[in-house]
């Protein structure tokens, strides 16, 4: 292999682009006109642009990848994780253009990429599966028989991909018909194939995966397991090896059955073998996927085995090297991924360009990105920025190094989970190990609690609003002011802002070099030694000092408050009467670019707090609006189909008593 091009973009290409180069390989990068000035556009040998605005377009477009692969000379295409990556008819067409597919053959992706067939080649082992239906007639009418049959609550899940794209939970008949609709789009949409199936749906359980690796000599072994427990939206959130409080046995039963399921099918390269396992121990087969993990980190850091290079050596026909005996587990590791979403506005995705990314160098952490300084978020693509990835020799130790790492980072331009992953970690169950797939719905209201409700938080923020824009000292504020430290300056300011999805305000009261806040229900917060070194702010609370580095335009303010990245927005001062007003706007707007997939609602419709209003698809997901309180639709703007600016303002509706 002498030539290799990268059939992806982000965080992957550039972790495959550091793998191959370290192995003398040459790589080819491809790249739509908006990611053309990606990280791993400029870190490839070379680099070739693909015409086309959507990812149909351009990274999931077999023909034009294949055709630059033929143009650079390529010799090899490795398809890294989404886009193609588990698409038989890729594989296909790179094998018959004389290239060779970084990967499992295309039958076995046929086989085993498909949950249905999979699941079939899992039964012919021995594996036990859980109930549901994956037959092949897809009428909504039957589908519909068939969830009666396999029982409620269950999971419609695409037959296809992953991501957590295509998957519902349902917990009654009368939700099904939607959610099933909006599955089937969902899966068209990403992977092509709208095709679903049922599964009964375990509420106590955990995501347990086997890393297995197959060479073409007939060699096959396990690289140990993952817990990928904690998610958000079937969309895993942290990722963690080894899995801890499991029975040994058990684990064992399930790496030998994940290595029997890969031989059984002559696999060869990286995949992944899923199961759920119950709150007594029993396990259940889910999938395979015939790509890398996202995840996949985790398993290098506890094993110290580059999976990359193992997969461009088994492409290249030699033998794994290992036998199940070498590979060892040592300590833990954690990961953690950053996403560009509003944990305090239902985790939509957030578009725009970073404008500062700087990350911690700590000698334990990992961390795999795809952006830089300067990156424009894209509302075509995942909205994933950066993988934390820590190593620790006790689990305890791994969490507090990616906590420490997120807590010093600073990215500010779009919103990030960054605060939520945060508070997360703090949870004792996370701690202590002791999750299941539903954590995050069951706790998600506490832990973004935890964030929203801090004084300190808050009456810093307050002050932040009175400090002049980045590069400017403008003489509102009042280190503008030389008396400020004098024994006669005093001046009060009103504060309003919206932090954290809420609005507050408060009297910012500056005294004699003091700041004192005053907020409704809290007692008086008193900052000492208050001053300004260009864009941080320093302080002294409680004898403790505080420094806190900002971005301030306008009436935006990018901080990273304490440890957490944070945007806060300065509203005008209003009488508490005005900000009545403000929340009773029930416009329905657009949270970011996307198209309109469905409108729930007519005009001159009642609706009560919570019904669905429209739904709108964007960065591969679909994202209900549903009304804040009892409304009446007085008029939609929109119809389906129609593609949409962020905030446009899509249905007006007028608030009604309940």
């Amino acid at each position: 292999m002498k030539r290799l091009l990268i059939a992806n973009r982000g965080e992957i290409a550039c972790r495959i682009i550091r793998t191959a180069h370290a192995l003398g390989i040459e790589t080819v990068a491809i790249y739509s006109a908006q990611d053309a000035n990606s990280p791993h556009v400029s870190q490839a040998t070379f680099a070739f642009e693909i015409a086309g605005q959507t990812a149909q377009e351009t990274y999931l477009h077999i023909q034009k990848v294949i055709s630059v692969a033929k143009a650079s000379d390529s010799d090899a295409i490795h398809p890294g994780y989404g886009f193609l990556s588990e698409n038989p008819d890729f594989a296909q067409a790179c094998i018959r253009s004389g290239i060779q597919f970084v990967g499992p053959s295309a039958d076995v992706i046929r086989l085993m990429g498909s949950k249905i067939l999979a699941k079939e080649a899992a039964q012919n082992e021995g594996l036990p599966l859980i109930p549901g239906y994956t037959g092949s007639r897809q009428e909504s009418d039957w589908l519909k028989k068939q969830a009666g049959e396999v029982g409620f609550p269950l999971m419609i899940k695409a037959t296809m991909g992953g991501g957590g794209k295509g998957m519902r939970i349902v917990t009654n008949a009368e939700e099904f018909l939607s959610a099933l609709e909006s599955c089937q789009r969902e899966a068209l949409s990403a992977f092509g194939n709208a095709e679903i199936m049922l599964e009964k749906y375990i509420p106590v359980a955990r995501h347990i995966e086997v890393q297995v690796f197959g060479d073409m000599h007939g060699n096959t072994i396990h690289i140990f397991d993952r817990d990928c427990s904690i998610q958000r939206r079937h969309q895993k959130v942290i990722e963690e090896a080894p899995v801890v409080n499991i029975p040994e046995t058990v684990r064992q039963n399930i790496l030998s059955k994940a290595v029997n399921l890969a031989k059984s099918v002559g696999y060869v390269g990286a995949g992944t073998v899923e199961f759920l396992l119950d709150d007594q121990d029993n396990f259940y087969f889910m999938e395979m996927n015939t790509r890398l993990q996202v995840e996949h980190p985790v398993t290098e850091m506890v094993t110290g085995l580059d999976l990359v290079q193992l997969q461009l050596k088994v492409a290249m026909g030699e033998p794994l090297g290992l036998t199940q005996s070498d590979i060892k587990v040592n300590g833990h590791a954690i990961e953690a991924r950053l996403y560009a979403e509003d944990p305090f506005n239902e985790f939509l995705p957030s578009t725009g360009n970073i404008f500062e990314f700087k990350l911690p160098q700590i000698s334990s952490l990992r961390i795999d990105s795809g952006v830089l300084a300067g990156s424009n978020v894209l509302v075509h693509y995942d909205p994933m920025l950066a993988k934390f990835i820590a190593y620790g020799d006790t689990r305890a130790a791994a969490i507090l190094t990616v906590k420490k790492s997120l807590r010093e980072s600073k990215i500010w331009g779009v919103k990030t989970n960054q605060p939520f992953l945060v508070e997360l970690l703090k949870h004792p169950e996370v701690k202590a190990g002791l999750f299941h797939t539903h954590f995050l719905n069951q706790n998600m209201e506490l832990i973004l609690q935890g964030l929203s409700h801090s004084p300190l938080h808050i009456a810093l923020a307050l002050v932040l609003a009175h400090l002049p824009d980045t590069g400017q000292m403008a003489c509102s504020s009042p280190f503008s002011t030389p008396s400020f430290f004098s024994l006669n300056f005093v001046r009060k300011m009103p504060s309003n802002i919206k932090l954290m999805g809420n609005h507050y305000s408060g009297i910012v009261t500056w005294e004699k070099g003091e700041i004192h806040i005053e907020q409704a229900g809290f007692p008086t917060i008193t900052l000492k030694h208050a001053c300004l070194k260009g864009n941080s702010f320093h302080a002294v609370y409680n004898q403790e000092p505080i420094h806190i580095s900002y971005c301030k335009s306008k009436k935006t303010i990018w901080v990273n408050l304490l440890g957490l990245n944070l945007d806060i927005h300065i509203l005008p001062t209003l009488e508490k009467k005005d900000y009545a007003s403000l929340h009773a706007d029930l416009s329905c707007a657009a949270p970011l670019p996307g198209k309109i997939i469905k409108l729930w609602a007519a005009e001159g419709q009642s609706l009560n707090a919570g019904d669905p209003v429209v739904t709108v698809e964007a960065m591969k997901m679909e994202h209900t609006l549903k009304a804040r309180k009892p409304c009446i639709i007085k008029q939609i703007f929109v119809q389906e189909g129609q593609l949409v600016k962020e905030g446009e303002i899509l249905v007006d509706m007028e608030g009604i008593d309940a």
